[in-house]
């Protein structure tokens, strides 16, 4: 294979990667902070699907560093248009920020586009965090 030959295939793989990772559903934690007694979590949602999600649903369990649950938070992501990237802000109740390690996604409890019901919705949801010192997983 010649050199030309192999850039269009190394651009060609690349090209299909940064497709195939766009697909599905991302929740990012971008930031937290205090909010009185609570946690406000950050959370940046992109919808991948093809189709608008008229409902999106996620159980979020949160640990400290001892690995002891000390929250749980149902959340409401939804509605989110096809091919959107949006911002989320969610208050985790009598939670201080500082004792939160680990966060969870345990479960996406509902998962709806425009065409119906989205299966395998937490397979397809992809969790990551850019705060200093929080995991977010599933």
């Amino acid at each position: 294979m010649g050199r030309r030959q192999a850039i269009l295939m190394a651009l060609v793989v690349g090209g299909a990667a940064t497709a195939a990772a766009a697909e599905g559903i991302s929740l990012e934690l971008n930031r937290i902070e205090p909010a009185g007694d609570d946690c406000r979590l950050y959370m940046v949602v992109g919808n991948g699907e093809p189709a608008a999600l008229t409902a999106l649903q996620a159980d979020l369990v949160t640990f400290a560093a001892d690995g002891i649950i000390n929250g749980r938070l149902a959340v409401e992501l939804a509605p989110l248009d096809a091919a959107k990237t949006t911002v989320k802000l969610f208050d985790l109740p009598q939670v201080g920020c500082a004792s939160i390690a680990r966060i969870l996604l345990n479960e996406m409890t509902r998962c709806e586009a425009t065409d119906g019901p989205l299966a395998d919705c937490t397979r397809r949801t992809t969790p990551s965090s850019r705060v200093a010192g929080v995991d977010f997983f599933k």
